[in-house]
């Protein structure tokens, strides 16, 4: 009889009573809401970042925001100001649907230069605790080229990094762009 007001205890100690939540809908935890957190949208600080061999200009800004759909994310870039190796370019949208399965996908990938061809590239995303990376491999007009993502969020969630290694025939670069949450979104 003991063991079973013991195990009554426990039980009830760990499973809240009925009406106790106040919240709507389901709860987040752990893996779930760290990922969740990505959910926003993030401004680029460009003062904390790395840049490499990329100097923007003071005018450049570049927004990244991450919006949850089913198990995947959607990825929707816009950068004004842009200027690579010295030519001026209009603003820039992109977006890209992110499916963390960590198997290979086949997308076209906006041309380096307006009026260039899409480029077909193969991703593959996926979750390695809090962080996720996005692998991804084309044939351009410069040769092959490998570029690795790692995104992830400061422990208070304010701010999101990503780390981006690139690889061309030319040579390596390495990034470390901070952004900053300017907005939550769903």
């Amino acid at each position: 009889m003991r063991t079973l007001w013991v195990f009554a205890a426990c039980l009830a100690a760990l499973l809240p009573a009925s009406g106790q939540n106040s919240h709507a809908g389901p709860q987040l935890t752990g893996f779930a809401a760290r990922r969740a957190a990505f959910a926003a949208a993030w401004q680029l600080d460009l003062k904390r970042s790395k840049m490499g061999a990329d100097h923007p200009g003071p005018g450049y800004a570049f927004t990244k925001t991450f919006e949850l759909k089913g198990s995947s994310l959607m990825q929707k870039d816009h950068e004004v100001n842009v200027d690579i190796v010295g030519f001026a370019m209009p603003e820039r949208d992109s977006t890209a649907e992110l499916v963390p399965d960590a198997r290979e996908h086949t997308v076209e990938r906006p041309g380096f230069f307006p009026g260039m061809p899409p480029t077909p590239t193969h991703v593959a995303v996926e979750w390695q605790g809090d962080n996720l990376i996005v692998s991804e491999s084309s044939q351009s007009f410069i040769g092959a080229m490998t570029t690795s993502r790692r995104y992830y969020l400061s422990d208070d969630g304010a701010e999101l990094v990503e780390l981006v290694v690139g690889r061309t025939q030319f040579g390596d670069s390495e990034q470390r762009l901070l952004f900053t949450r300017v907005s939550e979104s769903h």
